[in-house]
């Protein structure tokens, strides 16, 4: 009897360390948008993190109030130091605009990384 104890006893102590593990999960998101509709051009706005395309910009915005925003490209991400390039292309082959930078992230945060189309950088 004192067997079956321990083994019960050890099998929840590996299910509490598996569901411990996951629930210390960090919640660490990038939030990218751009305002396209303030150019005379249909264009597209691909995003890339590390030199990795991670997607389109879906939309177009004025700002970003939060991670979740609509119209934002929302992507998940490890903690740490990381590159970015926004991309805005013309359906056409005009339009061309091109922002990099590079943003640092924690544990459970949210970084907004908006593209102001505005302030045309020559």
């Amino acid at each position: 009897m004192k067997f079956s104890v321990k083994i019960i006893l050890s099998l929840m102590l590996v299910v509490w360390l598996a569901l411990g593990c996951e629930d210390s999960k960090d919640n660490t998101k990038v939030s990218f948008g751009v305002n396209t509709h303030i150019i005379d051009c249909v264009a597209t706005a691909e995003v890339f993190i590390d030199g990795v395309s991670v997607g389109t910009i879906p939309g177009y915005c004025d700002a970003i109030t939060d991670c979740e925003s609509s119209n934002t490209l929302n992507k998940d991400v490890e903690a740490g130091e990381h590159t970015y390039k926004i991309e805005v292309k013309g359906v056409d082959g005009g339009c061309y605009r091109v922002e990099e930078g590079s943003f640092e992230i924690n544990n459970n945060e949210c970084v907004k990384i908006f593209m102001d189309l505005s302030l045309r950088k020559e």
